[in-house]
């Protein structure tokens, strides 16, 4: 998938991540007029939801203690739309993820989904967060659990208990239980690539292009860009405790963003500091 609306997901978004004004990656440096580190323009953030907006941050901020995890953070999603989350460890992915479904607050600012705080929305929008294998109760059997979620019995594992799975079954277990809920509005994964082998991972990805189909919002955060890339309409790099959006259109105008795109935005936007 390549390009996508830049009114709901604004094309260039930076939001500070605890440090002084962000520089754009496509901006000319104002401390080196003659370095131009790239060549698209800033796009302003809503601070209010817009029409058919499924999920809103506005000028979200949070820190553990002393440590700023981000402050100023605004974007929103909306149906259809599919954003890949960008960054190095520690860089608070998960947080913004936990933020999202209500697990954790924010010190300030508002996160809606659906027009409604997480914790109340959560009720009424169907959501399937997946954070990773871990998060899959080990003392149930595979098929109970699938069974209590709604979903349908897993041929070949149901009968088995969850703890006694390898790790990437474990992985591909939560993703098939969670991907296969019913009208699923918003899909939030966590690294879902991590364990899985080359036909999990293809069955992943046709999985997401499924949802994407049936008009399915989704937050997909990963280290594996080249999993990533093609399937999502924006990009989110967390660079130096920034938030640096861009949409699939300003990376690859004419085709599919590839991994290599990825890792080359990544290296400059770091080197760009």
């Amino acid at each position: 998938m390549a390009g996508g609306d830049p009114d709901s997901i604004h094309s260039c978004l930076l939001a500070d991540f605890g440090r002084g004004p962000c520089l754009h990656p496509f901006q000319t440096d104002p401390a080196e007029p003659g370095v131009l580190v790239g060549q698209v323009q800033m796009a302003k953030a809503r601070s209010s939801p817009g029409e058919g907006s499924l999920l809103h941050l506005a000028h979200v901020s949070r820190s553990f203690g002393r440590q700023v995890v981000f402050t100023d953070l605004s974007l929103s999603l909306s149906a259809g739309e599919t954003l890949g989350l960008i960054g190095p460890n520690g860089a608070g992915k998960t947080t913004l993820l936990r933020m999202i479904v209500g697990l954790l607050r924010p010190d300030a600012g508002q996160v809606r989904l659906n027009g409604q705080p997480p914790v109340d929305a959560m009720a009424t929008c169907a959501v399937a967060y997946f954070a990773g294998e871990s998060s899959v109760p080990p003392s149930l059997r595979a098929g109970t659990w699938a069974r209590l979620l709604g979903c349908p019995d897993l041929e070949g594992i149901a009968n088995k208990p969850i703890r006694k799975l390898s790790r990437g079954t474990r992985q591909r277990l939560g993703l098939q239980v969670n991907l296969s809920r019913p009208r699923t509005q918003l899909v939030i994964l966590d690294e879902p690539w991590e364990g899985l082998d080359p036909d999990a991972s293809r069955w992943l990805r046709g999985r997401i292009q499924a949802l994407q189909g049936a008009g399915t919002a989704a937050i997909l955060s990963s280290h594996r860009m080249h999993d990533l890339a093609g399937l999502c309409n924006h990009y989110a790099f967390v660079v130096d405790k920034r938030l640096i959006l861009v949409t699939a259109a300003d990376i690859a105008s004419d085709r599919d963003v590839t991994g290599e795109d990825l890792f080359t935005w990544f290296d400059r936007l770091r080197a760009a500091g």
